[in-house]
């Protein structure tokens, strides 16, 4: 299962999804993002234009599709386009939620 996130993976999409052995192909939005020029912003119209292109193409080709989805919304979204799989959050968000919720928990224990 290749990851495909950047402007060259894109442009190549098909002959990788076609390489005899791929069974799936998993989609990058963040490096993606990075890759076209504007940084971590994985909502930018031209990135999601480019996911959405992604995701049609290799369904069009037979193929299992991954990505990751940060918000409710996004997940709808990629799920309405056919998404086949889908990783929830990310792990930042993860462990910044934890340690917001550990430190709250801790503090009205102690009293402070």
């Amino acid at each position: 299962m290749p990851q495909i996130e950047s402007v060259r993976g894109w442009e190549n999409l098909d002959a990788i999804t076609n390489t005899p052995g791929v069974g799936a192909v998993f989609l990058g939005p963040i490096d993606l993002s990075v890759d076209m020029g504007h940084g971590l912003d994985i909502f930018h119209p031209e990135v999601e234009a480019a996911m959405d292109d992604m995701i049609k193409r290799i369904r069009k080709l037979g193929k299992p599709v991954g990505t990751i989805a940060l918000t409710p919304d996004q997940a709808k979204r990629f799920v309405d386009l056919g998404i086949s799989f889908i990783i929830l959050g990310g792990d930042t968000a993860f462990l910044t939620t934890a340690t917001d919720n550990m430190f709250k928990t801790y503090r009205e224990a102690i009293g402070k």
